[in-house]
């Protein structure tokens, strides 16, 4: 990798300032791997140097990843007396990872701000230490996908070849998509900073709208498309638009305790608004334009058969049961079409949502002579869980299962409180199947970092003659978590937005304790 820039800084009388700065850069990744293996040793005692000792061969693998990255980019930023502030940009970004004639892409960006506390008639009024109105608009690519996926990619395999022998060539395993292109969003902010009281409160909104182009998902084929992985497509748009509140305070009591107080709150709407196929499909989700991308989608679980009656008397307008493979104890699934056998063209639906209606979070600080205490919070309200394990791991026979599969399951006839349908090894009702009965509110408030520290007086320190300060702490990370979510941690990442707020039971945030000594010589 490398980069080059050139700077021009001027300034001129009245006020005026400018800074100018063009250059360009260049990235590199380069992979190559090759891997031997052979098995069954006479001896260990040479270790890798003995390779040739083994009895057993194995089949060499190599591979080689690289990818390539250059940009051309200009910046020009202008100010005129700290009041009237411009900066604007353009960057040319070229990538490997994209098709032919689709591999450039230019990003402009504006941002003005106007610091309307300089001005004679808000100064007079001497209620704001600062206001700023900001503008900016920007658009940005996104490169986050492996390399060659532009590309048909070819992988080792076996034919069967004279009657039942398999003789070992290659096939491709992914299909070439030459027009994958950038995904690109093109932002419009609108915000206003605010302090009061002396610099003691401070507030910062944001309104913002992000239009996204040409979305890059892996998308996933039918399996009778014989390539055993998906490709990336360029799948259709999506819309954001969204505000953001952030506000901070901070005063003293007395000579000894200060405290400070921090709350920042956001909230987005998505819109899907355009696509290249009628909907997209994720492992639980569906798509379509006009809603939001990636809510769950199955049947709606809507109890559990007592006897055999109920399951007879479960018919739609004609008389035809909804549920003929049913037993007692099986879950009963809503019937949304008019009429037949529960199916999925007919009956399934929109059954919840991961995205949330509201993120937040809020900090306190303390300070009284040399304790002092900080506290971090951060939480979600309103979105939904897809709880994978409550199926995978339920099933009877398995070695590891949730205790609750077992507790609460259904064992008679009048079992209201059973959450869990019948234990059993022939599913016929296939209870397990994609619905309601995995999504839970994955609304959740966790302390996230809290850290307590005592200052040595530093009286003390100067007679040490060694440091010039000393500071004990100890701090915690991921201290509690307050959630009705009966998976083992709410706060998922995502790797796929078609896949968001599913937990397919990854290893939870670890809590971590520390004690540690800052120390100034």
């Amino acid at each position: 990798s490398g980069e080059a820039f050139l700077t021009y800084t001027n300034s001129w009388k009245g006020g005026h300032r400018l800074k100018v700065l063009a250059g360009s850069t260049l990235e590199t990744y380069n992979n190559n791997t090759v891997r031997t293996e052979t098995q069954n040793f006479p001896s260990l005692n040479l270790g890798v140097n003995g390779l040739g000792m083994g009895v057993t061969p194995q089949i060499p693998t190599s591979s080689i990843v690289e990818w390539n990255m250059v940009s051309f980019l200009a910046r020009a930023e202008y100010n005129y007396k700290e009041r009237y502030l411009l900066t604007a940009s353009y960057r040319a970004d070229g990538s490997s990872r994209f098709g032919a004639g689709n591999k450039w892409a230019g990003f402009p960006s504006v941002g003005l701000a106007w610091r309307i506390n300089e001005e004679s008639f808000v100064k007079d009024l001497g209620v704001f230490y600062n206001l700023k109105l900001r503008f900016g608009y920007g658009r940005s690519g996104n490169t986050a996908i492996p390399s060659y996926r532009s590309l048909s990619t070819i992988a080792s395999s076996f034919y069967p070849m004279y009657g039942s022998d398999l003789s070992y060539g290659a096939s491709i395993d992914r299909p070439a998509n030459p027009s994958l292109r950038w995904e690109t969003t093109d932002m419009v902010n609108l915000g206003l900073d605010m302090s009061f009281f002396k610099n003691s409160l401070d507030v910062s909104m944001d309104f913002y709208v992000k239009k996204t182009s040409d979305m890059l998902l892996n998308m996933p084929i039918p399996s009778f498309g014989a390539f055993p992985n998906s490709p990336f497509f360029n799948a259709g748009d999506l819309k954001n638009t969204g505000f953001e509140i952030v506000v901070n305070y901070r005063n003293q009591i007395g000579k000894d305790f200060n405290y400070n107080v921090g709350l920042n709150m956001s909230t987005y709407k998505t819109e899907v608004t355009k696509l290249t196929s009628e909907y997209l499909s994720g492992n639980t989700s569906r798509t379509y334009v006009g809603g939001p991308i990636g809510r769950f989608w199955g049947y709606k679980q809507i109890g559990i058969f007592q006897n055999q009656e109920e399951i007879d008397n479960y018919v739609d307008k004609n008389g035809t049961k909804i549920q003929p493979n049913a037993q007692p104890g099986d879950f009963k699934f809503a019937k949304l079409g008019e009429s037949g056998e529960l199916n999925d063209d007919d009956d399934r639906t929109f059954i919840g949502d991961p995205n949330p209606d509201l993120i937040y979070g809020f900090n306190l600080g303390f300070s009284y002579k040399n304790f002092d205490v900080s506290m971090a919070f951060q939480g979600t309200i309103g979105n939904d869980i897809w709880n994978v394990a409550k199926g995978s791991l339920a099933s009877a026979g398995r070695q590891n299962a949730l205790a609750d599969a077992y507790t609460k399951a259904w064992t008679k006839d009048g079992d209201l409180d059973a959450v869990y349908p019948r234990i059993t090894n022939s599913d016929s009702n296939n209870n397990m199947r994609g619905s309601s009965f995995y999504v839970e509110n994955g609304s959740y408030l966790r302390l996230q970092n809290m850290q307590i520290g005592y200052t040595l007086p530093s009286h003390i320190c100067q007679k040490s003659k060694l440091f010039s300060s000393c500071r004990f702490y100890v701090s915690g990370q991921n201290i509690f978590t307050l959630t009705g979510y009966s998976g083992l941690d709410p706060e998922l990442g995502i790797n796929n937005p078609l896949d968001m707020g599913v937990d397919t039971t990854r290893y939870p945030s670890s809590r971590t304790f520390t004690f540690g000594v800052n120390l100034q010589f």
